[in-house]
């Protein structure tokens, strides 16, 4: 496992910022005490809550403390100021900078063309089924990129920060001017090279394929994906998600990949050591809801290699160690950003945790790191019954 760095982190990425960009969503949830089956009348208990991946990265990151300059779907509606307000809430709480609660408090903010979106998620037990309402006014997305950008730029000139894209409806093909991928390829062009590039793709992208998409990668640093998203992100481009031939694949690209296995972990492609790939097991702690986990060890991983362009094997492991234990937080909450954490909160949570059990990475051939990617893929086609 990376040792600890005299110097840590926080001075390497001081005065950094972060933008986070994704979706921002209104969520009903419905918790039910027994299995859910088609056709049946079920009592459910319900709770308003926010998410989407924009969301949860921004409301973890303020939290957490520092510059942070979300770009979000949310419409001037009764929705978008309700997400509005959440993030002012937790700017407020993570003492954020004057700039920073600016360009949050404008009306400007809010997208005139866009309906904030909402779903439903369906908790049973630790599972989850969303329903998702399709993205209104999508194709106006990219206009609003560009609004925020002109706003935000002169906040970050001349500093170091972090990207993070999460799902952006945007990026589908919806008219002959604005071609497919374009507000994705608008930011990794606009952001340069102030620091590191975290794609963590949605539906929208994932369903163009990886190899659409491999030109703009090979600019970006890191790749984050879950089993289910990274099999389908080279089926759509019509590669087999066979899993050793995606290791191999990976491991062959200019880009750090992190593959999310849920309970069973992560598993690292560090483009700074490829002869190798690691394994860093999850946290074990009582899930409650794991809606969210992955949006927050995007978080923290980015929080972790702010400012960095280029980063050591050793930083990219303490970066995805902070990740999982963001991760692991998430869980014990409901909703994808149900429970945002202070440093302090996280500090005190990792104790606890590290008190009882360890969580080390350790090496693994390509040939055993297919063997835990392809049990996490059986698991997810094929889930446990509950009796």
């Amino acid at each position: 496992m990376a040792g600890r760095s005299k110097t840590g982190g926080a001075r390497a990425a001081a005065g950094a910022f972060v933008i986070p960009v994704g979706t921002a969503i209104c969520e009903c949830l419905l918790e039910v005490a027994q299995p859910v089956e088609l056709g049946c009348k079920h009592l459910a208990v319900g709770r308003d809550a926010l998410g989407g991946s924009g969301l949860n990265y921004a409301l973890r990151l303020l939290a957490a403390g520092g510059d942070v300059f979300p770009i979000l779907t949310v419409g001037d509606d009764d929705r978008g100021r309700r997400v509005q307000e959440a993030l002012l809430k937790a700017a407020t709480a993570g003492r954020a900078s004057a700039p920073v609660m600016a360009f949050l408090r404008s009306r400007d903010f809010l997208a005139p063309n866009i309906r904030t979106l909402r779903s439903v998620i369906l908790l049973d037990g630790a599972a989850r089924t969303i329903f998702s309402y399709d993205c209104e006014g999508h194709h106006a997305f990219l206009a609003h990129v560009e609004r925020q950008w002109d706003r935000l730029a002169p906040a970050i000139r001349g500093r170091r920060g972090a990207l993070i894209l999460g799902h952006i409806y945007g990026d589908r093909p919806h008219r002959p001017t604005i071609p497919a991928g374009a507000c994705t390829r608008f930011l990794v062009d606009r952001f340069g090279g102030a620091g590191p590039v975290l794609i963590n793709f949605g539906n929208s992208q994932l369903a163009l394929g990886i190899d659409f998409w491999m030109p703009l990668l090979r600019s970006c640093d890191i790749i984050q994906a879950n089993t289910q998203e990274i099999g389908g992100f080279f089926a759509a481009s019509g590669r087999t998600d066979e899993p050793l031939r995606m290791l191999h694949f990976l491991r062959d690209q200019p880009f750090s990949t992190v593959l999310t296995l849920g309970g069973q972990g992560a598993l690292l492609i560090d483009r700074t050591d490829r002869r190798r790939i690691l394994h860093l097991p999850a946290w074990s702690v009582k899930t409650v809801d794991p809606t969210g986990a992955g949006d927050a060890c995007a978080a923290g991983l980015a929080v972790g290699l702010r400012g960095r362009k280029s980063y050591t094997s050793c930083q990219i492991q303490r970066a995805l160690a902070q990740g999982a234990l963001w991760s692991a937080y998430a869980c014990t909450s409901v909703g994808g950003a149900g429970s945002c954490p202070n440093a302090r909160t996280l500090s005190r949570f990792r104790s606890r945790l590290a008190a009882s059990q360890a969580n080390t990475f350790r090496a693994l051939s390509v040939e055993a790191a297919a063997a835990l990617l392809g049990a996490d893929a059986h698991a997810l086609r094929h889930p446990a019954v509950q009796d």
